[in-house]
Protein backbone atom coordinates (compact mmCIF):
# COMPACT_ATOMS: atom_id res chain seq x y z
CA UNK A 1 0.00 0.00 0.00
CA UNK A 2 2.83 2.44 -0.51
CA UNK A 3 1.98 5.72 -1.83
CA UNK A 4 4.65 6.65 -4.57
CA UNK A 5 6.31 9.97 -4.59
CA UNK A 6 4.38 10.93 -7.70
CA UNK A 7 0.91 10.82 -6.38
CA UNK A 8 1.38 13.11 -3.18
CA UNK A 9 0.87 15.85 -5.26
CA UNK A 10 -1.08 15.30 -8.57
CA UNK A 11 0.94 18.33 -10.47
CA UNK A 12 -1.11 18.55 -13.68
CA UNK A 13 -4.30 19.22 -11.40
CA UNK A 14 -2.55 21.46 -9.28
CA UNK A 15 -1.32 23.63 -12.40
CA UNK A 16 -4.98 23.45 -13.53
CA UNK A 17 -5.50 25.49 -10.66
CA UNK A 18 -2.68 27.85 -10.97
CA UNK A 19 -4.65 28.56 -14.55
CA UNK A 20 -7.22 29.58 -12.40
CA UNK A 21 -5.74 31.61 -9.61
CA UNK A 22 -3.73 33.54 -12.75
CA UNK A 23 -6.84 34.20 -14.52
CA UNK A 24 -8.73 35.53 -11.73
CA UNK A 25 -5.48 37.82 -10.40
CA UNK A 26 -5.54 38.86 -14.21
CA UNK A 27 -8.78 40.10 -14.06
CA UNK A 28 -8.58 41.85 -10.94
CA UNK A 29 -5.27 43.61 -12.33
CA UNK A 30 -7.52 44.78 -15.44
CA UNK A 31 -10.70 45.82 -13.27
CA UNK A 32 -8.48 48.30 -10.88
CA UNK A 33 -6.62 49.46 -13.88
CA UNK A 34 -10.03 51.02 -15.46
CA UNK A 35 -12.25 51.30 -12.77
CA UNK A 36 -11.64 55.04 -11.57
CA UNK A 37 -11.04 55.67 -15.57
CA UNK A 38 -14.56 53.99 -16.67
CA UNK A 39 -16.55 56.02 -13.83
CA UNK A 40 -14.86 59.38 -14.42
CA UNK A 41 -15.50 59.29 -18.06
CA UNK A 42 -19.48 58.21 -17.25
CA UNK A 43 -19.40 61.93 -15.45
CA UNK A 44 -18.80 59.87 -11.74
CA UNK A 45 -17.22 61.48 -9.07
CA UNK A 46 -13.70 59.35 -8.61
CA UNK A 47 -14.25 58.80 -4.86
CA UNK A 48 -17.17 56.43 -6.28
CA UNK A 49 -14.41 53.83 -6.92
CA UNK A 50 -13.11 53.20 -3.58
CA UNK A 51 -17.04 53.39 -2.60
CA UNK A 52 -17.52 50.33 -5.24
CA UNK A 53 -14.75 48.23 -3.87
CA UNK A 54 -15.92 48.82 -0.08
CA UNK A 55 -19.40 47.74 -1.16
CA UNK A 56 -17.63 44.44 -3.61
CA UNK A 57 -15.49 43.57 -0.46
CA UNK A 58 -18.73 43.77 1.97
CA UNK A 59 -20.45 41.29 -0.35
CA UNK A 60 -17.20 39.52 -0.80
CA UNK A 61 -17.00 38.87 3.23
CA UNK A 62 -20.95 37.47 3.20
CA UNK A 63 -20.48 35.84 0.06
CA UNK A 64 -17.30 34.19 0.15
CA UNK A 65 -17.63 31.29 3.00
CA UNK A 66 -21.78 30.73 1.77
CA UNK A 67 -20.86 29.74 -2.28
CA UNK A 68 -17.88 27.90 -0.33
CA UNK A 69 -20.29 26.32 1.84
CA UNK A 70 -22.69 25.28 -1.10
CA UNK A 71 -20.17 24.35 -3.08
CA UNK A 72 -18.88 21.37 -0.11
CA UNK A 73 -22.90 20.23 0.27
CA UNK A 74 -23.01 20.13 -3.71
CA UNK A 75 -19.64 17.60 -3.42
CA UNK A 76 -21.50 15.71 -0.68
CA UNK A 77 -24.41 15.02 -2.41
CA UNK A 78 -23.37 14.74 -6.08
CA UNK A 79 -19.49 14.01 -5.75
CA UNK A 80 -18.42 16.88 -7.68
CA UNK A 81 -18.18 20.82 -7.07
CA UNK A 82 -17.10 21.68 -10.46
CA UNK A 83 -20.62 21.92 -12.23
CA UNK A 84 -20.86 24.72 -9.39
CA UNK A 85 -17.48 26.52 -10.30
CA UNK A 86 -18.68 26.02 -14.00
CA UNK A 87 -21.35 28.24 -13.44
CA UNK A 88 -19.49 30.96 -11.48
CA UNK A 89 -16.75 30.91 -14.21
CA UNK A 90 -19.65 31.36 -17.03
CA UNK A 91 -21.50 34.12 -15.15
CA UNK A 92 -18.21 36.23 -14.15
CA UNK A 93 -16.76 35.64 -17.95
CA UNK A 94 -20.15 37.27 -19.28
CA UNK A 95 -20.48 40.03 -16.86
CA UNK A 96 -16.70 41.03 -17.22
CA UNK A 97 -17.13 41.40 -21.00
CA UNK A 98 -20.75 43.14 -20.41
CA UNK A 99 -18.46 45.80 -18.31
CA UNK A 100 -16.61 47.83 -21.26
CA UNK A 101 -19.42 46.79 -23.57
CA UNK A 102 -21.76 49.44 -21.10
CA UNK A 103 -19.17 51.43 -20.97
CA UNK A 104 -18.14 51.64 -24.81
CA UNK A 105 -21.67 50.93 -27.24
CA UNK A 106 -24.00 52.21 -24.11
CA UNK A 107 -24.12 56.00 -24.91
CA UNK A 108 -24.32 58.50 -21.92
CA UNK A 109 -28.24 58.04 -21.51
CA UNK A 110 -29.05 58.19 -17.33
CA UNK A 111 -29.73 53.99 -17.65
CA UNK A 112 -26.48 53.09 -19.00
CA UNK A 113 -24.79 55.70 -16.13
CA UNK A 114 -26.47 53.26 -13.62
CA UNK A 115 -25.50 49.94 -15.12
CA UNK A 116 -21.88 50.60 -15.01
CA UNK A 117 -21.51 50.42 -11.53
CA UNK A 118 -24.16 47.39 -11.25
CA UNK A 119 -22.64 45.38 -13.51
CA UNK A 120 -19.27 46.11 -11.71
CA UNK A 121 -20.69 45.11 -8.59
CA UNK A 122 -22.53 42.05 -10.06
CA UNK A 123 -18.99 41.12 -11.90
CA UNK A 124 -17.13 41.28 -8.24
CA UNK A 125 -20.47 38.89 -7.05
CA UNK A 126 -19.85 36.74 -10.07
CA UNK A 127 -16.11 36.11 -8.83
CA UNK A 128 -16.72 34.95 -5.32
CA UNK A 129 -19.38 31.83 -6.78
CA UNK A 130 -16.07 29.86 -7.63
CA UNK A 131 -12.67 31.29 -5.81
CA UNK A 132 -13.06 29.72 -3.06
CA UNK A 133 -14.50 25.92 -4.27
CA UNK A 134 -12.16 26.56 -7.20
CA UNK A 135 -9.56 26.72 -4.55
CA UNK A 136 -10.62 24.30 -1.73
CA UNK A 137 -9.65 21.73 -4.78
CA UNK A 138 -5.87 22.13 -3.69
CA UNK A 139 -7.17 19.70 -0.91
CA UNK A 140 -7.82 17.21 -3.09
CA UNK A 141 -4.62 17.23 -5.13
CA UNK A 142 -2.21 16.84 -2.20
CA UNK A 143 -1.87 15.00 0.64
CA UNK A 144 -2.37 16.79 3.58
CA UNK A 145 1.74 17.07 4.31
CA UNK A 146 2.41 17.80 0.61
CA UNK A 147 -0.16 20.93 0.52
CA UNK A 148 2.39 23.76 0.97
CA UNK A 149 3.99 22.36 -2.18
CA UNK A 150 1.09 22.34 -4.36
CA UNK A 151 -0.03 25.54 -2.82
CA UNK A 152 3.64 26.58 -3.98
CA UNK A 153 2.49 26.49 -7.41
CA UNK A 154 -0.08 29.04 -6.78
CA UNK A 155 2.11 31.26 -5.09
CA UNK A 156 4.19 31.34 -7.90
CA UNK A 157 1.45 31.97 -10.43
CA UNK A 158 0.61 34.99 -8.20
CA UNK A 159 4.13 36.05 -7.64
CA UNK A 160 4.42 36.60 -11.18
CA UNK A 161 1.52 38.23 -12.11
CA UNK A 162 2.27 40.90 -9.51
CA UNK A 163 5.69 41.55 -10.67
CA UNK A 164 4.48 42.48 -13.96
CA UNK A 165 1.37 44.36 -12.58
CA UNK A 166 3.00 48.13 -12.33
CA UNK A 167 5.00 47.71 -15.29
CA UNK A 168 1.86 47.08 -17.54
CA UNK A 169 -0.66 49.27 -16.14
CA UNK A 170 0.14 51.83 -19.59
CA UNK A 171 0.17 49.08 -21.75
CA UNK A 172 -2.67 47.50 -20.85
CA UNK A 173 -4.31 51.06 -20.84
CA UNK A 174 -3.50 51.24 -24.19
CA UNK A 175 -5.09 48.27 -25.72
CA UNK A 176 -8.53 49.39 -24.72
CA UNK A 177 -11.29 48.40 -22.10
CA UNK A 178 -12.68 45.80 -24.76
CA UNK A 179 -10.05 44.28 -26.00
CA UNK A 180 -7.93 43.90 -22.34
CA UNK A 181 -11.26 42.81 -20.94
CA UNK A 182 -12.34 40.18 -23.48
CA UNK A 183 -8.92 38.92 -23.16
CA UNK A 184 -9.69 38.47 -19.31
CA UNK A 185 -12.39 36.75 -19.88
CA UNK A 186 -11.25 34.41 -22.44
CA UNK A 187 -8.16 33.56 -19.92
CA UNK A 188 -10.82 32.71 -17.46
CA UNK A 189 -12.86 30.15 -19.44
CA UNK A 190 -9.13 28.94 -21.01
CA UNK A 191 -8.02 28.11 -17.56
CA UNK A 192 -11.30 26.42 -16.43
CA UNK A 193 -11.25 23.98 -19.41
CA UNK A 194 -8.15 23.21 -18.65
CA UNK A 195 -8.82 22.10 -15.26
CA UNK A 196 -11.87 20.47 -16.31
CA UNK A 197 -9.36 18.48 -18.76
CA UNK A 198 -7.03 17.71 -16.17
CA UNK A 199 -9.56 16.04 -14.22
CA UNK A 200 -11.31 18.22 -11.14
CA UNK A 201 -12.21 15.60 -8.99
CA UNK A 202 -9.09 13.44 -9.32
CA UNK A 203 -8.12 11.24 -5.72
CA UNK A 204 -5.51 10.89 -4.14
CA UNK A 205 -4.72 6.78 -4.34
CA UNK A 206 -9.06 7.26 -2.77
CA UNK A 207 -7.43 8.56 0.71
CA UNK A 208 -9.81 11.37 -0.24
CA UNK A 209 -13.93 10.93 -0.03
CA UNK A 210 -15.37 12.19 -3.06
CA UNK A 211 -18.47 9.78 -3.57
CA UNK A 212 -22.04 11.56 -2.55
CA UNK A 213 -23.20 9.81 0.77
CA UNK A 214 -27.27 9.46 0.78
CA UNK A 215 -27.17 9.98 4.51
CA UNK A 216 -28.44 13.06 5.84
CA UNK A 217 -25.89 16.27 5.92
CA UNK A 218 -26.88 16.45 9.70
CA UNK A 219 -24.53 13.90 10.19
CA UNK A 220 -21.28 15.49 8.60
CA UNK A 221 -18.78 16.34 10.38
CA UNK A 222 -18.99 19.15 12.94
CA UNK A 223 -17.44 22.16 12.22
CA UNK A 224 -15.80 24.28 15.11
CA UNK A 225 -16.64 28.00 15.16
CA UNK A 226 -13.40 28.93 17.08
CA UNK A 227 -11.76 26.91 14.03
CA UNK A 228 -13.51 29.33 11.73
CA UNK A 229 -12.87 32.82 13.85
CA UNK A 230 -9.27 31.88 13.55
CA UNK A 231 -9.22 31.36 9.98
CA UNK A 232 -11.11 34.41 9.63
CA UNK A 233 -8.66 36.35 11.54
CA UNK A 234 -5.73 34.98 9.80
CA UNK A 235 -6.94 36.21 6.84
CA UNK A 236 -7.35 39.78 8.08
CA UNK A 237 -4.34 39.73 9.87
CA UNK A 238 -2.36 38.56 7.01
CA UNK A 239 -4.06 40.81 3.75
CA UNK A 240 -4.32 43.97 5.61
CA UNK A 241 -0.69 43.51 7.64
CA UNK A 242 0.79 43.11 3.66
CA UNK A 243 -1.02 45.90 1.96
CA UNK A 244 0.08 48.22 4.76
CA UNK A 245 3.42 47.64 4.52
CA UNK A 246 3.87 47.67 1.11
CA UNK A 247 2.06 51.11 1.82
CA UNK A 248 4.72 52.29 4.00
CA UNK A 249 7.50 50.89 2.10
CA UNK A 250 5.68 53.10 -0.71
CA UNK A 251 6.09 56.14 1.37
CA UNK A 252 9.55 55.35 2.38
CA UNK A 253 10.72 55.27 -1.48
CA UNK A 254 9.07 58.50 -2.05
CA UNK A 255 10.70 60.16 1.11
CA UNK A 256 13.96 59.13 -0.23
CA UNK A 257 13.37 60.83 -3.42
CA UNK A 258 14.57 57.31 -5.47
CA UNK A 259 13.28 58.40 -9.11
CA UNK A 260 11.81 56.20 -11.17
CA UNK A 261 13.14 53.26 -9.01
CA UNK A 262 9.94 52.55 -6.70
CA UNK A 263 8.11 50.60 -9.46
CA UNK A 264 11.80 47.77 -9.80
CA UNK A 265 11.82 47.73 -6.57
CA UNK A 266 7.69 47.11 -5.49
CA UNK A 267 8.24 44.44 -8.33
CA UNK A 268 11.13 42.59 -6.84
CA UNK A 269 9.06 41.87 -3.74
CA UNK A 270 6.90 39.85 -5.83
CA UNK A 271 9.57 38.39 -8.20
CA UNK A 272 11.23 37.20 -5.33
CA UNK A 273 7.99 35.86 -4.01
CA UNK A 274 7.32 33.60 -7.36
CA UNK A 275 11.61 32.54 -7.78
CA UNK A 276 11.30 31.62 -3.65
CA UNK A 277 8.06 29.82 -3.76
CA UNK A 278 8.92 26.33 -5.05
CA UNK A 279 11.93 26.16 -2.19
CA UNK A 280 9.77 27.93 0.68
CA UNK A 281 7.07 25.39 -0.59
CA UNK A 282 9.91 21.97 0.53
CA UNK A 283 10.61 24.09 3.58
CA UNK A 284 6.79 24.26 4.55
CA UNK A 285 6.65 20.53 4.22
CA UNK A 286 9.25 20.01 6.78
CA UNK A 287 8.22 22.65 9.25
CA UNK A 288 4.03 21.46 8.93
CA UNK A 289 1.85 23.99 8.03
CA UNK A 290 1.10 25.82 11.03
CA UNK A 291 5.27 26.67 12.22
CA UNK A 292 5.73 27.45 8.42
CA UNK A 293 2.46 30.24 9.14
CA UNK A 294 4.18 31.35 12.40
CA UNK A 295 7.60 32.03 11.54
CA UNK A 296 6.29 33.68 8.02
CA UNK A 297 3.98 36.16 10.31
CA UNK A 298 6.31 37.00 13.22
CA UNK A 299 9.57 37.43 10.08
CA UNK A 300 6.81 40.16 8.21
CA UNK A 301 6.38 41.88 11.40
CA UNK A 302 10.06 41.92 12.02
CA UNK A 303 11.12 42.65 8.67
CA UNK A 304 8.45 45.19 8.39
CA UNK A 305 10.59 47.72 10.53
CA UNK A 306 13.25 47.26 7.62
CA UNK A 307 11.61 49.05 5.31
CA UNK A 308 12.40 52.31 7.04
CA UNK A 309 16.00 51.68 6.05
CA UNK A 310 14.81 52.00 2.39
CA UNK A 311 17.30 55.12 2.11
CA UNK A 312 18.82 54.23 -1.15
CA UNK A 313 18.34 51.77 -3.93
CA UNK A 314 20.92 49.17 -2.50
CA UNK A 315 18.96 48.92 0.48
CA UNK A 316 15.58 49.21 -0.46
CA UNK A 317 16.15 46.26 -2.94
CA UNK A 318 17.51 44.37 0.02
CA UNK A 319 14.67 44.64 2.52
CA UNK A 320 12.36 44.25 -0.56
CA UNK A 321 13.90 40.81 -1.50
CA UNK A 322 13.65 40.20 2.43
CA UNK A 323 10.43 40.80 2.29
CA UNK A 324 9.25 38.34 -0.38
CA UNK A 325 10.89 35.62 0.90
CA UNK A 326 9.15 36.29 4.01
CA UNK A 327 6.14 36.35 2.65
CA UNK A 328 6.52 33.44 0.57
CA UNK A 329 6.30 31.65 3.52
CA UNK A 330 2.96 32.89 4.52
CA UNK A 331 1.63 33.00 0.94
CA UNK A 332 2.29 28.84 1.23
CA UNK A 333 0.55 27.92 4.11
CA UNK A 334 -2.37 30.23 4.55
CA UNK A 335 -5.00 27.81 2.53
CA UNK A 336 -2.94 24.58 3.83
CA UNK A 337 -4.13 26.05 6.77
CA UNK A 338 -6.94 27.03 6.46
CA UNK A 339 -8.02 23.29 5.31
CA UNK A 340 -6.37 22.41 8.13
CA UNK A 341 -8.66 23.75 10.31
CA UNK A 342 -12.26 22.26 9.15
CA UNK A 343 -12.96 18.50 8.06
CA UNK A 344 -12.20 16.85 5.02
CA UNK A 345 -15.87 17.89 3.58
CA UNK A 346 -15.76 21.39 4.46
CA UNK A 347 -12.74 22.86 2.43
CA UNK A 348 -14.97 25.30 0.59
CA UNK A 349 -16.31 26.93 3.78
CA UNK A 350 -12.83 26.78 5.56
CA UNK A 351 -11.47 28.31 2.24
CA UNK A 352 -14.30 31.36 2.09
CA UNK A 353 -14.06 31.67 5.27
CA UNK A 354 -10.19 32.82 4.71
CA UNK A 355 -11.45 35.14 2.03
CA UNK A 356 -13.91 36.48 3.81
CA UNK A 357 -11.25 37.73 6.17
CA UNK A 358 -9.33 38.56 3.61
CA UNK A 359 -12.32 41.34 2.50
CA UNK A 360 -12.55 42.85 5.49
CA UNK A 361 -9.20 43.57 5.39
CA UNK A 362 -9.60 45.59 2.33
CA UNK A 363 -12.50 47.34 3.86
CA UNK A 364 -10.52 48.70 6.54
CA UNK A 365 -7.83 49.41 4.76
CA UNK A 366 -9.93 51.40 1.94
CA UNK A 367 -11.73 53.30 4.63
CA UNK A 368 -9.29 53.75 7.42
CA UNK A 369 -5.82 52.47 6.91
CA UNK A 370 -5.47 53.03 2.90
CA UNK A 371 -4.59 57.22 4.10
CA UNK A 372 -1.30 57.84 5.11
CA UNK A 373 -1.59 61.19 5.66
CA UNK A 374 -4.00 59.30 8.82
CA UNK A 375 -0.60 58.54 10.68
CA UNK A 376 3.12 59.10 10.53
CA UNK A 377 4.89 56.78 8.69
CA UNK A 378 6.76 55.23 11.70
CA UNK A 379 3.31 54.77 13.02
CA UNK A 380 2.20 52.79 10.01
CA UNK A 381 5.21 50.55 10.54
CA UNK A 382 4.06 49.83 13.87
CA UNK A 383 0.73 48.79 13.08
CA UNK A 384 1.91 46.38 10.40
CA UNK A 385 3.89 44.51 12.53
CA UNK A 386 1.36 44.57 15.66
CA UNK A 387 -0.78 43.16 12.83
CA UNK A 388 1.38 40.18 11.46
CA UNK A 389 1.90 39.23 15.41
CA UNK A 390 -1.53 39.40 15.68
CA UNK A 391 -2.28 37.07 13.10
CA UNK A 392 0.63 34.56 14.49
CA UNK A 393 -0.61 35.03 17.51
CA UNK A 394 -3.81 33.18 16.63
CA UNK A 395 -2.09 30.61 14.34
CA UNK A 396 -0.39 29.45 17.61
CA UNK A 397 -4.04 29.36 19.32
CA UNK A 398 -5.28 27.32 16.68
CA UNK A 399 -5.45 23.47 17.24
CA UNK A 400 -5.71 22.17 13.90
CA UNK A 401 -7.46 18.49 13.69
CA UNK A 402 -5.03 15.97 12.47
CA UNK A 403 -6.71 14.75 9.56
CA UNK A 404 -7.28 10.80 8.69
CA UNK A 405 -5.29 11.47 5.26
CA UNK A 406 -2.48 13.12 6.87
CA UNK A 407 -2.20 9.71 9.57
CA UNK A 408 -2.40 7.63 6.53
CA UNK A 409 0.15 9.54 4.89
CA UNK A 410 2.96 9.93 7.65
CA UNK A 411 2.31 5.80 7.53
CA UNK A 412 3.24 5.15 4.11
CA UNK A 413 6.03 7.57 3.85
CA UNK A 414 7.21 5.61 6.81
CA UNK A 415 6.64 2.18 5.13
CA UNK A 416 8.26 3.66 1.86
CA UNK A 417 11.56 4.51 3.60
CA UNK A 418 11.26 1.27 5.42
Amino acid sequence: MNQSKSTQVLWLQVWGLAAIQGSILLSWVIYNIYLSQMLVAFGFDSSLASLILVVENILAALMEPLMGSLSDNMQYWFGSRFPFITCGIILASVCFILIPTIFVFGGSTDLTRMLLPIMMVLWALAMTIFRSPVLSLIGRYATATNLPQATSILTLVGGIIGAITPLSSKFILQLGPVFTFSFGSLVMLIAAALLRWAGPNYQVKKLLPLEPHPTKISNRSDISLRGLLIIFVTGMATVIGFRLLMQNFTQVLKLHNLGGQPNLILMTVSLTLAIVALPMGSLAKSLGIRRTLISGLIAMAIFSCTVLLGHNVILAMAVAITLGISFSLVSNSTIPFALSMVPEDRGGLGTGMYFSGSAIANVLFILFLGKPTNFTLTLGVFLSAIIFLIGSFFVASSRPKVKLTEVLTRLQERNTKV
